[in-house]
């Protein structure tokens, strides 16, 4: 993508208000959806503005493929990031390994409806179903039975396998850990 699509910073959601340029990231990298279109599909049409979230929009402004406005002006990346770590948890190491999944040719989608950060397809939504499901921790985070249960528990229901992705954004450092599950 040579020229970047420009994009709108409303709260905390970013909105490619020109439905072409919206349907040129998704089909680049599944990035964003149209506005009411939950199960959009690579190769739909729609009319629709996109939405994209802040991580994915920051990934793709350190990428120089989204310009995002705000307040009648533009917003560097950095300026972008600032403001996204007053909406989302844990922001820098989420962002982190979103870049690193999908530095890695991951497709990284919310993971809002499995109870987590991120859904990992192969291939993408409507192509693939996601085979791993993601959360992304500290290496100082203390991990309990009762979360690797939790989490066992949605990946097994959902028959999907669980990734925890350790993110040290001090260092700039990420390593993941996959746990399957199997029935006995």
């Amino acid at each position: 993508m040579n020229n970047p699509v420009h994009a709108r910073l409303i709260g905390s959601w970013v909105f490619v208000e020109n439905p072409v340029d919206g349907l040129r990231l998704f089909e680049e990298g599944f990035f964003g959806r149209p506005i009411g279109e939950p199960k959009f599909r690579m190769g739909s049409q729609t009319r629709q503005p996109f939405i994209l979230d802040l991580v994915e929009a920051c990934y793709l402004a350190q990428k120089g493929k989204l310009v995002i406005e705000y307040g009648g002006g533009t917003l560097l990346p950095k300026e972008v990031e600032s403001l996204a770590r007053k909406f989302i948890d844990r922001f820098d190491e989420k962002l982190l390994a979103y870049t690193w999944l999908r530095d890695h040719g991951w497709i990284v989608q919310s993971g809002v409806k499995f109870g987590n950060d991120f859904a990992i397809y192969e291939k993408g939504p409507g192509i693939d179903h996601a085979p791993l499901v993601a959360r992304v921790v500290k290496p100082t985070d203390r991990l309990y039975v009762a979360d690797l249960l939790a989490c066992g528990r949605v990946a097994a229901s959902t028959r999907k396998a669980f990734l925890f992705v350790v993110v040290d954004a001090r260092k700039q450092k990420v390593a993941a850990a996959v746990i399957r599950w199997r029935r006995l």
